[in-house]
């Protein structure tokens, strides 16, 4: 049913006071997911539940496996250090090749961050396949699958930390100028801007594009990574 746009006011009016409280909520402790029904409505249905963090599916004919997140914004750290941490300086992601230039170079940085990513999406996909095969395992969930349908969809999740603090940092490197930090051992630990850049919260189109183009490349390397015992069905959380 289509609401008339007096109703639709009504109804913008009504959420007002509901909408700032939620934004205060949300500001105080960065703890709140948001969810629109007029989003998942038509494509799901009406008797739609809420599964791992984001992903809406119909109940009782649709699970998923959970699946975490990646962390953008270290593997960002990862491909300038060549594959070490900065606060460690352990030897965690592949040995790419510390980047050793005064200035970063966003097309160097951003071929160093595509080659950690591409590393990264495998330990991801087969560090999930080792938790869903386990957890069958030893705490299959008997009662909540007794009340799905005989033949369940059964997809994945594959999630992404830090895109936003990946794509201002790129931003930077891209439009500013970046001097990395080193320490004696030629670990960057630090970084000093120099100039301008598009950010984020701006929502300026070539952040946007940014984002959107590194989102479905990471979800895209986990969608071709093998999944063992399961439909290989990522649904980007």
């Amino acid at each position: 049913m289509t609401s008339t746009p007096a109703e639709a006011t009504a109804t913008e009016r009504a959420w007002k006071g509901f909408k700032e409280f939620c934004a205060k909520v949300s500001i105080d402790t960065s703890s709140v997911q948001y969810e629109s029904d007029e989003l998942m409505r038509p494509r799901f249905g009406d008797d739609t539940a809420i599964a791992c963090c984001v992903s809406a599916m119909p109940v009782g004919k649709q699970m998923q496996f959970f699946g975490a997140r990646v962390n953008l914004a270290k593997t960002l750290l990862y491909a300038i250090n060549g594959g070490r941490d900065e606060k460690s300086g352990a030897q965690v992601g592949p040995s790419t090749g510390a980047l050793t230039s005064d200035v970063l170079d966003y097309d160097e940085v951003l071929a160093k961050f595509d080659e950690q990513m591409e590393w990264l999406a495998s330990v991801y996909v087969h560090a999930l396949n080792v938790i869903h095969y386990m957890h069958d395992r030893y705490a299959y969930e008997r009662v909540e699958m007794a009340l799905h349908d005989r033949d369940v969809r059964r997809t994945m999740a594959c999630g992404i930390a830090g895109l936003s603090v990946a794509a201002d940092s790129l931003a930077t490197v891209k439009y500013a100028k970046v001097t990395p930090v080193r320490d004696e051992t030629g670990l960057a630990t630090d970084y000093v801007i120099d100039g301008e850049y598009p950010r984020t919260a701006t929502t300026t189109s070539a952040s946007t594009r940014s984002r959107y183009g590194w989102s479905r490349s990471s979800c895209g390397r986990s969608a071709s990574t093998p999944r063992t015992g399961t439909p290989n069905t990522p649904s980007p959380s």
